[in-house]
């Protein structure tokens, strides 16, 4: 017959997930493939893409061991007034990215039906999802669909380079990357308190969103839940291919504090009391004394003092995109050249983004007040240290 002349082809999106299926489901507990890669068929079974290929770090993480972890710092100033644990190693972060994508999305952020897969068992049923709903429920299926329609999220927009700056291992380069569906991406507790510092200097709105968790969110019904009332929260679970936690993430920013803790083979509602009893261990009025910045770089010691640094122009475009010249810097913000071809033709469009991704990705003091360009380096002139409120981005570095 023509069907045996002509078999169905298996090198299909529907056969690679119904493969996906068969692998998953026939596994026998402690047998047959690797944790991580049962854990990224199960998500390509799913309908999630698998376009970064595997490495010997991704492979090794269950077998890594991650302690408990608890830092906070000072909201206005970045000073670190309680560390306890290993606050300074990298690890898997689960959902904790969530919120910048919600910080870029703008009015981009489409509303989506769900559909019947396991990322989409987000609690009570919607007709559709918009994104506030996918934050504070933390629904990877909402986020994986997002992305399928517009993949520029990924790499988290102007929030991406300061991560990477602060101390992500690397831009996410696929979405289950970046909502930490996939573990292979890791950042340490301190490094993310510093970036959701950030955050809430950039985004008010997404900070908003936040204080509802306690209340409608991945943190509500808890005995805590009234003492984290006015507190924006956002958990993320680390979790194994059985879907047994690994990792538990908490992180809070309140008006004063930005908190972080981390709790090894936990689920975040099991301690989000633990994080209550230890924010109010903090005396937040108290400067740190032994885990400030190092003799000499303390941000009041060199309030307004001048400075100037040159960086090679390959460093800037890197940043800001290739042939990005006639950099100024306002409000806290760069706006920048660069040119743009279309149909043959060149002209120059104009930018204006964030200037803190800018100034973390080549390690300048602050951000610039003034910047000129001559035989392939930039000079940069400006005043003070940190990105206004104390934000180091060399001190990061070496977290």
């Amino acid at each position: 017959s023509v069907a045996d002349l002509h078999p169905p082809s298996l090198d299909t999106r529907g056969a690679r997930r119904a493969l996906a299926r068969v692998l998953v489901e026939s596994a026998e507990p402690g047998e047959g493939l690797p944790l991580p890669l049962k854990r990224r068929i199960r998500q390509c079974a799913s309908g999630a893409r698998w376009t970064e290929p595997m490495n010997a770090a991704e492979l090794a993480l269950p077998s890594q061991s991650a302690g408990d972890a608890f830092v906070v710092l000072r909201r206005d100033s970045g000073d670190v007034l309680l560390a306890e644990g290993d606050y300074r190693v990298a690890m898997p972060y689960g959902s904790t990215l969530k919120p910048f994508l919600h910080a870029i999305a703008g009015d981009r952020a489409p509303a989506l039906e769900p559909r019947g897969v396991d990322e989409w068992a987000c609690g009570a049923p919607l007709a559709k999802m918009d994104l506030r709903t996918a934050l504070l429920r933390s629904c990877n299926g909402y986020f994986i669909d997002w992305a399928a329609k517009d993949p520029s999220i990924v790499r988290l927009g102007e929030y991406g380079p300061a991560l990477v700056a602060l101390g992500l291992s690397r831009a996410p380069a696929e979405i289950t990357e970046t909502i930490g569906l996939r573990s292979a991406l890791t950042v340490s507790p301190l490094a993310l308190a510093r970036a959701y510092r950030l955050l809430a200097e950039r985004s008010v709105e997404t900070v908003e969103v936040l204080e509802a968790n306690a209340r409608e969110g991945t943190l509500s019904g808890l005995k805590a839940s009234a003492q984290l009332a006015g507190i924006a929260t956002k958990t993320g679970t680390v979790r194994d291919s059985a879907s047994r936690p690994q990792l538990g993430w908490i992180v809070a920013v309140s008006e004063e504090l930005v908190a972080v803790m981390v709790r090894a083979g936990e689920q975040p509602r099991d301690f989000a009391g633990e994080l209550v009893e230890g924010l109010a261990r903090v005396e937040t009025r108290r400067p740190a004394t032994a885990l400030e910045a190092p003799a000499g770089r303390g941000v009041s010691e060199r309030a307004g003092e001048p400075w100037k640094e040159r960086r090679a122009a390959a460093e800037v475009e890197k940043l800001l995109g290739e042939g990005a010249f006639s950099l100024r810097f306002e409000s806290g913000n760069v706006t920048y050249l660069r040119p743009v071809s279309s149909r043959g033709a060149v002209f120059e469009e104009q930018v204006t983004t964030a200037c803190e991704p800018l100034r973390l990705g080549l390690k300048l003091p602050s951000c610039p007040m003034a910047a000129s360009q001559a035989e392939g380096v930039y000079v940069f002139e400006g005043r003070g240290h940190g990105h206004g409120e104390g934000l180091d981005a060399a001190d990061a570095r070496e977290d």
